[in-house]
């Protein structure tokens, strides 16, 4: 089966790595995958099999992309067409209309459309409820990465059932995984880790405040880590110097391989606004660190089931987070568990969902 699968670029978030996990995993399984992306960049793109075809279709903007993307479809004549992140989801509904092709195209949905999200993406939720239910009608199916994300889409749209499928998003699950607390953080203090792109979304100012909350009330023996780069990396560095934590806190930029990071920490801190699934979220527990989340809508309270297997808490609320930490530090939950938890998540699993759901068209 040829796969065509189509994203902005490889850049290290959960969404992108979901796709490059998927997309390897396709092609062990002996299908013919290509990647078509507006710019072939990305930490992720060295993560790929070699076998693994890329196109650049060298767009700065999605709405520049209609006509290459045409192109691409017509020269590459693929089975299956699978899209993500909107609006490129929608430009991929038309351009595969307007090339003429008789593929099948799926389209998947990785972040819940509430009201926070639509006000960082700029855009009414009305008007991408629109944008969604004219184009989405044309898809053979919308995969959505957890109940709550189908659910979203499900308020502001007007599409039929039969349109629906959740897919939980999948993680290779480490076979093994070693402490390297000393040589990855070089400290003798408690490690929290956090994991995510410098976005307004992933909202790192209150997991900082956290923090200092928490050496104001005598718990100094925590560094904070926080792998992962984007626009507001001066914004969250000024915030660590104002709230005078330069020595609590380090940023490590990306790093490709996640999980020794995570294997060597002492607890691992979400702190997002809105989530589809969460996918670091799972990666810690598959290397059984315990987890403190804020209950964004919606990937979190799915995957820790409903606080069971972690904290949750109040999106925003610092003091509550600080809370969550000492209480997770002081009474973990056993490793074995949550690794035992995370499998539910593998990606061999996944991709083997997603071919089954191809199959039938």
């Amino acid at each position: 089966m040829k796969i065509l699968v189509v994203l902005p670029n490889f850049g290290g978030g959960g969404a992108e790595r979901i796709h490059a996990n998927l997309a390897n995993k396709w092609v062990e399984s002996g299908h013919e995958v290509i990647f078509c992306v507006l710019q072939k960049k990305g930490p992720l793109l060295s993560a790929l099999d070699n076998k693994i075809k890329v196109l650049d279709l060298n767009c700065n903007r999605i709405l520049f992309s209609l006509i290459p993307l045409i192109d691409a479809i017509k020269k590459t004549k693929p089975k299956v067409i699978v899209s993500a992140m909107w609006p490129l989801t929608t430009v991929s509904v038309f351009a595969k209309i307007l090339s003429g092709s008789q593929s099948k195209i799926f389209l998947v949905e990785h972040i819940a459309y509430e009201k926070t999200l639509a006000k960082l993406l700029g855009h009414s939720l009305f008007l991408i409820g629109i944008s969604k239910t004219i184009s989405y009608l044309f898809a053979n199916k919308v995969i959505s990465v957890s109940r709550g994300v189908e659910s979203s889409i499900r308020k502001i749209t007007f599409l039929p059932n039969s349109k629906f499928k959740i897919i939980y998003n999948g993680i290779p699950i480490p076979k093994s995984v070693k402490n390297e607390k000393q040589k990855l953080f070089s400290t003798n203090k408690k490690v929290l880790l956090a994991a995510a792109s410098f976005s307004d979304r992933k909202d790192f100012p209150t997991l900082i405040r956290a923090l200092s909350i928490l050496f104001s009330k005598g718990y100094t023996d925590l560094k904070l880590f926080i792998l992962g780069d984007g626009p507001m990396r001066d914004e969250i560095k000024n915030i660590i110097k104002y709230l005078n934590m330069d020595r609590n806190v380090e940023l490590l930029g990306y790093k490709s391989d996640i999980y020794k990071y995570m294997s060597s920490s002492d607890l691992f801190v979400h702190s997002s606004k809105v989530e589809g699934f969460a996918l670091v979220i799972a990666e810690a527990l598959s290397c059984g660190i315990n987890v403190v989340s804020t209950d964004s809508p919606y990937g979190p309270s799915e995957i820790l089931e409903n606080g069971k297997f972690g904290n949750l808490v109040k999106v925003g609320d610092a003091e509550q987070m600080a809370n969550a930490i000492i209480e997770k530090i002081v009474n973990p939950l056993d490793k074995e568990t949550l690794k035992q938890h995370a499998k539910k998540f593998s990606i061999e699993t996944c991709a083997k969902l997603y071919l089954e759901e191809f199959s039938q068209y």
